[in-house]
């Protein structure tokens, strides 16, 4: 049995998972690879305790003791179990659940938000590379206040076998202000590489990255983000030159704040 712990810290006391398979076949080793490469939170307890039961026979995923998920593959437990946490965690928390990264600098959360095959992953890698805070690459929970909160998995990039686990000490250990967002737009388009964006185009652009239909208030306190994260559209072609603008960008934020 192999006990995984994830760092869902917006939830009382947490998420707990463990995995119990008779064999762990290539592709289930990798998926689980995610959440084995990070290090473990300080084990308190969970208020969601997920077993995924890994068996070739009837290969289930079981929540506080009950089991209600089954699934044709063992591997396809690790998808539901994503989607579990995705959907389950919202319903817990008042913060507005986002597809999008988060990463830091200087005790202020900058999120990418974009579709998948955005490049979100891999640009978190490599700022993550130059420095950066780590929140998450895939799932941010954006709070009252605008503080910002995440599931610092590894890293998992298309075309890669193995993920990539983010140094313990990069990793954000409390809630974050968002202070900036980042809109990211697949390949390189006509003008500036980094352009504003208005407030409204913004928020339009972050409900798309709702990750549940809105609630009530929700649209509000995306609207008073959006107002206020002085948001861009981000297109270019190599993650380099990227990371190089967001860089760049970050510091000239910083020399006119000081």
């Amino acid at each position: 049995m192999s006990r995984l712990a994830l760092a869902a810290r917006f939830v009382l006391g947490g998420v707990s998972v463990r995995v119990r398979a008779d064999a762990r076949p290539p592709r289930l080793r990798r998926l689980l690879a995610r959440w084995e490469a990070f290090p473990a939170w300080p084990r308190r307890r969970a208020r969601l305790a997920y077993d995924l039961l890994a068996r070739p026979r009837r290969p289930r995923l079981v929540l506080n003791g009950y089991s209600y998920r089954r699934a044709v593959e063992p591997e396809d437990l690790v998808d539901l179990l994503e989607y579990e946490v995705c959907t389950r965690v919202p319903a817990l928390t008042r913060a507005v659940p986002l597809h999008a990264a988060a990463l830091v600098r200087d005790e202020r959360a900058l999120l990418l938000v974009g579709p998948s095959g955005a490049g979100k992953s891999t640009l978190a890698r490599a700022l993550v590379e130059r420095g950066f805070g780590y929140v998450s690459d895939e799932q941010v929970y954006l709070g009252p206040g605008g503080a910002v909160e995440g599931m610092p998995r590894a890293i998992g990039l298309d075309g890669q076998a193995r993920a990539w686990p983010v140094p313990r000490a990069l990793v954000a250990q409390a809630p974050v202000r968002a202070e900036r967002a980042v809109f990211l737009a697949p390949g390189r388009w006509p003008g500036a590489p980094l352009e504003p964006l208005s407030a409204a185009e913004a928020l339009a652009r972050l409900l798309a990255a709702c990750l549940r239909p809105p609630r009530r208030g929700d649209a509000e306190a995306l609207a008073a983000f959006a107002a206020r994260c002085a948001p861009l559209s981000l297109a270019c072609e190599g993650v380099e030159e990227a990371a190089a603008l967001l860089c760049a960008e970050a510091a000239a934020r910083l020399s006119s704040a000081s």
